[in-house]
């Protein structure tokens, strides 16, 4: 049976592209940008991509979509320079502060694989803290990496921050490049 995957933050698909052809069923893609999901809905026209803020989903919204894996590739801007690394004090940081209140009410047994993707930046955020001891909390082993794009061969220097949490053992499928920072692995 194929992962059931929920993206938060989907944008125009960067995520549904790159798992295009792994066995995995994106169940729905959450935005609240109608001009990129209108992107997102011409790329993937049998994903259901629904326009929410994220700020207003509620713990009924998540258990309808029965999803068993979260991909979360939240607004970057707090986290980086562009954005006067304002953190969890800038407002659109809240769209992921509500999802990890809604990932801490989740019963145990509906608890996700989960996945995300941001700036190097986020590293070293109090958001990142956040969701590292919630998930810690939760009883994850987690995976933290800087990667940058020319690292899987896409020429494209950009590093970026990812975050893989599972409850049962897994084994990352990216390693680290030779000379790459490995942030963690607990």
């Amino acid at each position: 049976m194929p992962l059931r995957a929920l993206e938060f933050f989907c944008g125009i698909g960067g995520f549904a592209t790159a798992v295009a052809a792994r066995e995995l069923q994106v169940v729905g893609a959450l935005d609240q940008s109608p001009a990129a999901l209108a992107v997102y809905r011409r790329n993937f026209p049998a994903h259901p991509a629904r326009e929410i803020n994220l700020e207003h989903l509620q713990a009924a919204d998540l258990a309808a979509f029965g999803a068993d894996f979260w991909w979360l590739s939240p607004p970057c801007q707090p986290y980086c320079a562009r954005g006067v690394f304002r953190d969890l004090d800038d407002p659109r940081a809240a769209s992921l502060h509500r999802l990890l209140e809604l990932f801490a009410q989740l019963p145990e047994a509906r608890l996700p694989q989960l996945a995300l993707e941001n700036v190097a930046g986020f590293a070293r955020s109090q958001a990142r803290d956040r969701l590292v001891r919630l998930l810690a909390e939760r009883g994850y082993t987690l995976r933290e990496r800087l990667l940058c794009p020319t690292d899987l061969g896409v020429p494209m220097r950009r590093p970026r921050y990812y975050l893989t949490a599972a409850r049962t053992a897994f084994s990352l499928a990216i390693p680290p490049a030779p000379g790459r920072r490995l942030l963690a692995d607990y």
